[in-house]
């Protein structure tokens, strides 16, 4: 025999109702007609759902055949539900055919007791059913009764038949599947007039089970023969109080539905074999243990000759109120569908950008098998996934267009970007960004740890600075300083004795570096987190913590109304209102561009800009822009989406030179208000703490944390004379050998955003200065770049001060020169390793990590 190459199984899908019989207490008297009305209750039915089953494979003349099995929910039978399928029956069969009922005496309400009357069709009319005896109504007793109906109407030809007593009915299978009713009964208990109509609600339930058979996709041309059902119950003892089946004394048996010739075409689906009024009506029952009930499929394939498709029944069940229909040589249900869809980016001229798409699918029970998916572009967004749209934004050109044929290996395709228009005003390039987070209405937020500035996803990184370069809703983890780089726990960060949480217990002594396990992090209007301060009035807003998420975030809102160059210093409190820790948001158009140092063997790259840098002067800038796109697989009838971005990166086209930053007293981590020339005035419309704050000195460094605002005046603001705040592990003093500190491990308590760490004495060795301006000067380094520094001041440490501006220019740097002093960069007389008290408030320029 010619082996077929095709895959048949059969796909069940099932639906359930359960049934849901409430007590109701309606105390009746004599004198007024009983009658009843049909409810049905669709929130109980999920109740008897049951999982799917993993499909199961069957070996037939060297073919692979499949059971997939899945369960959902039946419609229901009140007046105002949608007819059922097949041969099932609704409220408008019971409208027109009536039911039976009977009703018995109960002096607690549940415990059936004398019958008051038995197995009486209850008529529809006026709105209402009516039991009558002989054309009279019967009328409510002053006692209490309970009732019991069912649907249809037993008869020689259904296989229904009446019990001793109205609690129980029997049912054997006919078998003609058009004589196989949809038994539906109901049980009403503790009922009873006081006033009203003398009007009882009933909830009919399914006691059966409904099976179909149909034909699935990828279905092999040929002749469907038969259907056989091997050793199942073909009857029982239903009871309508517990609403469940009976087989005491019962005998298995095979049910086999001949001669169907029932004929199917290759890829056709949907071809009838048991439906309509075909539909079987089958008793409920447990195979989940069973080794013998299967069902048996005799299938001739064009030019074969017929074979068996025998299919264990075991680990299923056939639940009462179940719609199950077995799909034949389908193996639509049996695939796990794939599509991987990954951008690339670009600088802000005109160019060409890629984009790779995966698509496929494989079979759950073979994952060596797999298939191409086709594939389509849906639609795209410009606001960060806010709203979507079919329509490319016109800087787009999709060059070789949005579809694919799909495979594992993926499909990388071009198209081309226009050039992005320059903008000499830093704040209108923020102001025209494309927003981040993906959904404003939801606060669905932009993790600023797990992805770069430009917006590419990455591992997640932490620092006390973040970078903000466009409107939008942010959050970041709760963690102490860079205690998380490239996705996992750097116990590198903090593992000296001088590192403390805000308690001064030591990090390393922590379960990790999470807020958390130093206290209970505020959720209430008296600790909820804070802006300590902001140089732009407006600029952060709507902080709030989550603490359910992961190890906690601190979330938070910049404007697109309101954004402009700035920073700002936020913070998280604890349960009694203590600041636990404190981060920098920098907010700014400058893209982190990097130029090379080198000196005497060791190369670094130096941040073009201090950290915090503001522009004074319009520098013509490139705003990054965005568009987030949506694909969707169009084959294997899948419905899987997934989504990319192609980002047109950011970018300054020249040095800033005239500016101002914020300060840092050497070893801490949070910055202090920037001074741009005016004096300290110029501060007092923005924020809680937008004027320079100052207490005296020196203090702990826990003391530190929880005052982030304080300026502290001594020599030295450290009471430790720690000299590893910036650098890990380290104990030595340089004094007057500085260039020999050349590497630091960036510490818990570094101010530099991700990528970048406060540099040592010996970058700056690498420098020569060739020329000055009225506010800066500038130096050569490794291969012909040049780097600006300009003079933006300080605050002195004895009276927290700012200096004139741009006439003094002092730069921090890692190395500590004493145990109360750092060494510095004076560029005004270029002098590297000037030794300057820990408590001066200098400027900050990073090296890369």
């Amino acid at each position: 025999m010619k082996s077929i190459q095709k895959i048949f199984c059969i796909t069940l899908t099932g639906f359930i109702l359960t049934s849901c019989v409430e007590d109701r207490e309606n105390k009746f008297s004599s004198s007024h007609e009983i009658s009843f009305t049909i409810v049905d209750e669709d929130s109980k039915r999920a109740a008897l759902v049951t999982d799917e089953a993993e499909p199961q494979a069957t070996i037939c003349e060297g073919d692979t055949f499949y059971l997939h099995t899945e369960v959902t929910p039946m419609p229901g039978v009140a007046a105002d539900k949608p007819a059922m399928r097949g041969a099932t029956k609704d409220a408008s069969n019971l409208q027109s055919d009536g039911f039976v009922v009977s009703a018995y005496n109960t002096s607690d309400g549940t415990t059936r007791g004398t019958s008051y009357f038995e197995y009486l069709n209850a008529t529809y009319a006026s709105s209402k059913f009516t039991p009558q005896s002989a054309g009279n109504a019967k009328y409510w007793p002053s006692g209490k009764l309970m009732f019991y109906a069912y649907y249809p109407k037993s008869s020689a030809t259904n296989g229904i038949t009446q019990g001793s007593n109205a609690s129980t009915l029997s049912y054997t299978l006919p078998s003609s599947p058009a004589n196989q009713p949809d038994l539906m009964t109901a049980t009403l208990t503790n009922q009873q007039y006081t006033s009203g109509n003398g009007t009882a609600a009933l909830t009919f339930n399914h006691a059966l089970c409904a099976i179909q058979f149909q034909t699935g996709s990828d279905i092999a041309g040929g002749t469907i023969n038969s259907i056989t059902f091997n050793n199942i119950y073909t009857s029982g003892t239903y009871n309508l109080d517990t609403q469940t089946w009976d087989f005491t004394g019962k005998l298995r048996g095979n049910v086999s539905f001949t001669d169907l010739n029932i004929s199917t075409t290759e890829g056709t689906a949907g071809t009838s074999i048991l439906t309509g009024t075909k539909t079987l009506m089958m008793i409920p029952q447990d195979f989940t243990d069973d080794e013998s009930a299967s069902i048996t499929i005799n299938f001739t394939p064009s030019g074969e000759s017929a074979r068996n498709i025998t299919h264990k029944l075991k680990d299923t069940q056939w639940q009462r109120g179940m719609f199950i229909t077995y799909s034949i040589a389908t193996t639509g249900l049996l695939w796990e569908y794939y599509l991987e869809a990954t951008g690339s980016g670009r600088e802000y001229t005109a160019g060409n950008v890629t984009f790779t798409i995966k698509s496929w699918r494989q079979l759950l029970t073979n994952s060596a098998t797999k298939e191409k998916v086709a594939w389509e572009v849906e639609s795209y967004s410009t606001d960060g996934g806010a709203t979507w749209s079919s329509t490319k934004p016109s800087w787009l050109t999709l060059t070789e267009g949005t579809t694919g044929t799909g495979g594992t290996a993926g499909e990388t395709k071009t198209w081309t970007l226009s050039a992005q228009t320059s903008v000499n005003n830093a704040t209108l390039a923020l102001r025209g960004a494309t927003p981040r987070g993906t959904s404003i209405a939801t606060k669905d937020c932009f993790d600023l740890s797990r992805h770069s500035l430009r917006g590419d996803t990455t591992s997640q990184n932490t620092a006390n600075c973040y970078v903000v370069n466009a409107p939008g809703w942010y959050k970041l983890p709760l963690v102490y300083g860079n205690g998380i780089k490239n996705g996992t726990i750097n116990t590198s960060a903090y593992n000296s004795s001088s590192f403390v949480d805000y308690n001064g217990t030591r990090i390393s002594n922590l379960t990790g570096p999470y807020l958390k396990y130093s206290g209970t992090i505020g959720t209430t209007s008296s600790s909820s987190p804070v802006v300590i301060w902001q140089d732009v009035s407006g600029l952060i807003s709507s902080l709030t913590t989550d603490v359910t998420t992961d190890n906690g975030y601190l979330k938070f809102y910049v404007n697109p109304s309101t954004i402009a160059q700035g920073n700002a210093v936020i913070a998280v409190k604890d349960a009694s209102g203590t600041v636990m820790w404190s981060w920098h948001i920098w907010v700014t158009p400058n893209d982190m561009s990097t130029v090379p140092v080198t000196k005497s063997g060791t190369s670094y790259t130096g941040l073009t800009v201090n950290l915090g840098w503001i522009n004074l002067t319009n520098v013509t800038t490139y705003p990054n822009r965005c568009v987030r796109i949506r694909v969707k697989q169009t084959g294997g009838n899948s419905t899987r989406k997934s989504e990319f971005v192609i980002n047109q990166y950011s970018s300054e086209s020249a040095l800033s030179t005239n500016g101002y930053n914020p300060f840092y007293q050497w070893g801490r981590k949070d910055p202090f208000i920037p001074n741009t020339g005016a004096g300290n005035a110029q501060h007092t419309a923005y924020g809680t703490y937008a004027t320079l704050q100052s207490a005296n000195g020196p203090v702990t460094i826990a003391q530190s944390i929880k005052a982030p605002q304080n300026f502290y005046k001594s020599t030295n603001w450290c009471s430790t004379n720690s000299n590893d705040l910036w650098c890990v592990g380290n104990s030595t003093v340089y004094g007057s050998t500085p260039y020999n500190h050349k590497s630091n491990v960036k510490s818990v308590y570094d101010p530099c955003p991700v990528g970048f760490k406060v540099c040592v004495a010996n970058f700056y060795n690498g420098l020569s200065r060739t020329s000055t301006s009225s506010n800066g000067s500038y130096y050569t380094c490794a291969n012909g770049y040049t780097i600006y520094f300009p003079w933006t001041g300080y605050i002195t440490y004895n009276a927290a001060e700012y200096s004139s501006f741009n006439t003094h220019h002092t730069y921090n740097t890692a190395t500590p020169a004493t145990n109360t002093s750092g060494e510095h960069l004076t560029t005004q007389n270029i002098s590297v390793g000037a030794s300057s008290g820990k408590a001066q408030g200098f400027t900050v320029r990073p090296m890369g990590e």
